[in-house]
């Protein structure tokens, strides 16, 4: 599970209003290295690549977005050895956290 501080994703374009309290202050973001999908979006950022693990059909990709490190599980073809790649978050699949860690239930 990646775990981001919601606020070094600020800039992702629809982000806040998926938050449970319409703030990203003191909210972490979790998502599963195979719900990052490779592409432009709603919900998409840059991340630098660090190193790719190629696994036969799939590789999980490690990556950057300011000090933050995340893994990016994605199909083997849809990744052609880029430096910096485009990823969109899927809304659906998204964990909030507040400041103890703690999950928050949206809804």
């Amino acid at each position: 599970m990646n775990i981001v501080s919601a606020e070094e994703l600020v800039g992702v374009d629809g982000l806040k209003g998926l938050s449970p309290s319409g703030s990203l202050s003191g909210l972490s973001v979790g998502f599963r290295p195979g719900d990052v999908a490779i592409g432009d979006g709603p919900l998409s950022f840059d991340v630098e690549v660090e190193y790719a693990e190629l696994l036969g059909d799939e590789v999980l990709i490690h990556a950057k977005r300011g000090s933050t490190r995340l893994v990016i599980r994605a199909a083997s073809h849809t990744y052609t050895g880029q430096t910096s790649l485009r990823v969109r978050l899927d809304p659906a699949k998204l964990y909030w956290f507040n400041t103890e860690g703690e999950a928050i239930r949206q809804g």
